[in-house]
């Protein structure tokens, strides 16, 4: 799962280093993994409110999360096309003009 929200990492241990990533933003997307199909992302309604329409995503409603309640999920699907955006596609010269 993908959750947006504060995080600390850090390097822990003096002869053996680990990383380590912790907050309540990476428990959560922990926890929503367990409502995830095999193969799909699950993201939090915080991420695809942040991802705005570059993505393409699947409400999944509203599950019980365990320890954070009632969330609003989605799956992340793909990519949306850039171009789609633009009002025209980039001019390009044809090569005889630049001779």
């Amino acid at each position: 799962g993908i959750h947006s929200g504060s995080a600390i990492a850090g390097i822990i241990g003096h002869k053996r280093f680990q990383y380590d990533l912790c907050g309540d933003a990476v428990n959560t997307a922990a926890r929503m993994c367990a409502y995830s199909a095999p193969g799909c992302i699950t993201i939090s309604d915080t991420t695809q409110s942040l991802l705005g329409d570059e993505y393409a995503t699947l409400s999944r409603g509203v599950r019980e999360i365990k320890g954070k309640g009632s969330m609003h999920l989605h799956y992340l699907l793909a990519r949306t096309n850039p171009y789609l955006k633009a009002a025209e596609p980039p001019k390009v010269q044809p090569l005889s003009a630049l001779l």
